[in-house]
């Protein structure tokens, strides 16, 4: 994500001046942290979007903190739902971060295990299917993970043309389902 250099300015102030509040006391609530709140732009069709898929209104971020953000369609809503995951974090660490200091990234990956069941399968859809030469594809993985449409028709056209397969009731294009299902698939069509 690209800041303006006021915009960085603001942002790294913030969080100088909430880092040095935080030796006033040892246990930390979100209001300690520095928080950004952004207004964001959301697309003309947002409302026709299915709801998981629309653009909040508002994002905010504890800044400095990699992950540690959330959305809401006002400015209170955000800050509350920030407040939601600040707490599911506080619950899984044994010490929270001084406010104002560098988190490094946790990268955790999804599991793959349903994926790499059909490993083969899931190289030759990544071509065919999804138009790419290679993708690192997850159990949780789905299709709105390869478009910007507002649709996932022209996928599961594609998906019928060439695995004769209707995939078009799994949640969200799951990927694992749908290898899964094609691979039930041309399994019957193998014993036949």
């Amino acid at each position: 994500m690209g800041f303006s250099r006021w915009t960085k300015l603001r942002r790294s102030l913030l969080a100088t001046w909430k880092l040095l509040l935080s030796f006033r006391k040892t246990k930390w609530e979100l209001l300690d942290y520095p928080v950004d709140l952004v207004r964001q732009t959301a697309p003309a069709n947002n409302e026709a979007r299915p709801e998981w898929r629309r653009i909040s209104s508002f994002r905010a971020e504890i800044i400095n903190w990699p992950g540690v953000s959330a959305t809401g369609d006002t400015q209170s809503e955000a800050i509350q739902k920030l407040e939601e995951v600040f707490q599911k974090v506080r619950r899984k660490r044994d010490a929270m971060p001084r406010p104002g200091r560098h988190v490094p990234i946790d990268i955790q990956f999804a599991d793959r295990e349903r994926i790499a069941a059909h490993e083969h399968l899931a190289e030759k859809f990544t071509r065919e299917v999804l138009g790419l030469e290679w993708a690192w594809i997850s159990d949780e993985s789905n299709l709105w993970g390869f478009t910007c449409e507002d649709s996932l028709d022209p996928y599961y056209s594609k998906i019928q043309d060439l695995y004769g397969v209707d995939v078009s009731r799994i949640d969200r294009g799951n990927l694992a389902e749908i290898l899964e299902l094609i691979a039930i698939s041309q399994n019957k069509k193998d014993r036949s």
